[in-house]
Formats: C-alpha cells, structure tokens, sequence
C-alpha cells in the first residue's frame, strides 16, 4: 500500500502544472546521472507509548521517532513515491525543476545507488523485478508530449536500455520476456483527465534489448495490470486479454469505465458503475455482481475483495457476500491485516475519521477521530494502522489491537508517501528525506 493517489493530487499544482508549461528538468546528461546521499543516525530519543489519549488534541499524543533517516543528494528534491522490493525501498524523486529520479536504498544502511532523469515523472509507481526497475519520465505539455521508459540494472541502477516516444509510457508489468506498456497517443488540444488521449497502442518490449516484439492497438487507453502469463487492458468498455507473444485471447465486454484492474492470487478484479467482476488471470469471466450504487473503491486480501457501493461488502472468492457493512467508506482504504480492515470515513461537516472494522463480520472494532479531522490515506502494518492528517502533516500510529496511540510522527514539512516494510514504517518527505519509524 502506498499513498500514490494523493501525491499525485498535492503535486497537481507543481510537477504537473510544470509539465503543463512545457518546463523539463536538465541533467548533466540524459540517459541520467548519479546522485549522492546522507544517513542520518539513529536519534538518541527512543519513542514513548501511551494509553488512548483525547484525539482533540494531537500534541498529547507522544512522539514518534525515528530510528534512522536518509537524505537523498543535497535536500532539494521531493520524495514523491516509495515501493518495495526484496527488502530493498525505491524511492521516486523530483525537484523543483521537475526533474525525476529513482534511488535504491538499503533500510537502515543508506542509498545503494541514485539516477536522476530530464523530464518529469509520470508513474510514481516502480516496477521492479529480479533484474530491472522501469522508470518513466517525460512531459505532457500540449503538442509537446513525450515520455522515455528506462530499464535499470537493478543492483547498479545502470541504464540497461530505454526507450523514447511521442507518447506516454504507461508499464503494466512484465510477462514471459517481454514488459508490457501502453503507448498513449497525446491529445494535443487538451489535457484534462480521460481528454488527455486520444488512442493507444499496447507493446511489448524485449526485457533485454527493449526492442519492441509486438503492438496492439486500443481505442480507449485506459488502464491494465498483469496477472499470471496475461496481460489484461482495459479499453473503454472491454477488457482485452493478451498473451505473453501479443496474441489475443479475448476480449470481454465489461459494460461500462471501471478502476485499474485488481490483480490478487484469488482472481482479478474490477468495480465498475452496475458492480463488481472477478475475471480467472486470462481474463474469462467468472462472476460478475450487481450492487445498488454501483462499486468504486476496492481492495482485496486473504480470499476475498472488498468494495464499496451502498456501504462495504466483503465478497468471497466465489462471488458470495461475507458480509455487509451498511454505512459508506471513502477513498482511504489499507488492505486487510491481521483480521483488520481500516476504512477512512466522511463524516457530517466534513469530519474525517478511521474505523477498524472486524474482517470476520464487519463489526466497528474502534474509531480514531483526529482534530484538525481531514485524513488523506491510511496504510497498515501487522500491528500499526497509519492515519496521515493533511492540515499539518501528521502522520498517526494507531494500535491495531485496541485503537490507542503508539505516536504521532510530525517531520515539519510535507509527507508525501508512507510504506510499510517488514512491520517498520517508512516516511517520505519533501526535504528529500526518508524517515524509518520503528514498529
């Protein structure tokens, strides 16, 4: 889980308005260059805990420290984006220039390796595997657009190859020898939402060489994920299933817009405006549900999926219903942990609050209600919910077992991404910083 949604809405209004501008970052050289990092040791406070404490006022509760930092170059970048990996933390970058990057660094240790890259980032969401880390950086600038796609060794961070085109790269994973991206064609005349492209042409490019090994046309770029040896894209209202060499599978009328597909070891999912499908990895249908507002929101875990409609449903890999929850979730999902499904709430006058509710029946289980109540996402670990409040960027730990207050984590400048790793928590900030917070 990661907090990418709402980065990308609070850099709506400097990265991408750059990008609007036609404004790219320079690099010393463009297939990228090497940055530098500090480690800042542990702090000698460890972090106190306490009983629940009056939620109305956040400075009663206690601080949470870090038990270890990192610095990434000279301060000045945004760290816009964390993912995870084999133990390893990536870390998506951009400064004021809107120039991008990716680090690799080692919990604890410091940055394994740094890149920096011309143009902006447009997916804060890394791809990794055993061998690369694809990276995409570029512009969407009217009549200017492009994008570049780069494969990096992942133990160096050397350019394997890349790949540059008039379009924009959107990677949806890796199948067989080939990593599947959708090249969408820009729309030059505008650049609002689903305006912003006007077609797409699907490719798969050899893990190697980058050499493009087949294309695959779509009307209605959308959104896609890879599942199993297929790679499924969702073109308007259909859901296209390809094979590993490009060929067709099928193709499967979803009868209307639906989220990026969700693909779990249970099944592949989509909410769409009459429900929610699950689809087998190739792409066959194997149950499709009619809920009464529609299904938006969703995450999965264990063996079921969880989607919002006229409240919360927790739907079981068959398609039965575990349970329904009445009263409606927001956007600030954390997948299930430990029995725990912590659901973000908007409340009357825009209060905002966090509720655990039991996976086994859907029962309240406690309710954490900050002041100022404006929460942007919530995240989980094994024991810890994480609960940012926006106004001045707290981020709160929350006990699993009982709703009370492990800490409050607040860097003084704006958080930006929160991932959970191994049961630690990891933090990043706009001060190119990235924070470790102990279980």
């Amino acid at each position: 889980m990661s907090l990418h949604r709402r980065t990308a809405l609070r850099l709506g209004g400097s990265i991408l308005v750059g990008a609007l501008a036609g404004c790219l970052g320079q690099t010393d050289d463009r297939p990228g260059t090497d940055d530098t990092a500090t480690t800042q040791p542990p702090t000698d406070q460890p972090a106190t805990e306490t009983e629940t404490s009056d939620a109305d006022d956040p400075a009663a509760f206690p601080r949470w420290e870090p038990s270890w930092s990192v610095v990434l170059g000279d301060g000045s970048r945004n760290v816009v984006g964390l993912d995870t990996f084999d133990g390893l933390l990536y870390a998506t970058t951009s400064d004021d220039a809107f120039a991008s990057g990716v680090a690799a660094i080692t919990p604890g240790d410091g940055v394994r390796w740094s890149r920096t890259f011309e143009g902006s980032p447009l997916d804060w969401e890394r791809v990794v595997t055993d061998r690369s880390v694809y990276v995409v950086s570029g512009t969407q600038a009217p009549g200017l657009g492009w994008s570049e796609l780069y494969a990096l060794n992942r133990e160096t961070g050397e350019t394997r190859w890349s790949e540059r085109r008039e379009r924009s790269f959107d990677v949806y994973g890796v199948v067989g020898d080939v990593v599947v991206a959708n090249a969408r064609e820009y729309n030059d005349e505008t650049h609002s939402h689903a305006e912003s492209f006007v077609g797409g042409t699907v490719v798969g490019l050899d893990v190697e060489t980058g050499e493009e090994r087949w294309r695959y046309d779509v009307s209605k770029p959308d959104s896609g994920v890879v599942a199993g040896d297929t790679a499924l894209v969702v073109d308007g209202t259909e859901l296209v299933a390809l094979a590993g060499d490009g060929t067709e599978r099928r193709t499967v009328d979803i009868g209307g817009p639906t989220n990026e597909p969700l693909a779990t070891d249970h099944g592949v999912y989509l909410t769409t405006d009459a429900g929610v499908r699950a689809h087998e990895p190739d792409g066959q249908t194997r149950w499709t549900k009619s809920l009464p507002r529609g299904a938006f929101h969703r995450v999965a875990g264990d063996s079921r999926v969880y989607v919002s409609s006229d409240g919360i449903y927790a739907i079981e890999a068959d398609g039965s219903v575990a349970w329904h929850h009445e009263e409606l979730g927001s956007a600030r999902w954390a997948s299930p942990r430990n029995g725990h499904l912590y659901v973000g709430r908007n409340g009357k006058e825009n209060d905002q609050y966090v509720e655990s509710l039991s996976t086994a029946d859907g029962s309240v289980e406690w309710t954490f209600d900050p002041d100022p109540p404006i929460l942007n996402q919530v995240a989980a670990t094994d024991e810890l919910c994480l609960a940012e409040e926006a106004i001045d960027d707290i981020l709160y730990g929350i006990r699993a077992a009982d709703g009370s207050v492990r800490g409050r984590f607040q860097p003084g400048s704006t958080l930006f991404d929160v991932e959970p790793l191994d049961g630690t928590v990891y933090v990043a900030d706009s001060t190119a910083t990235v924070y470790e917070l102990p279980p």
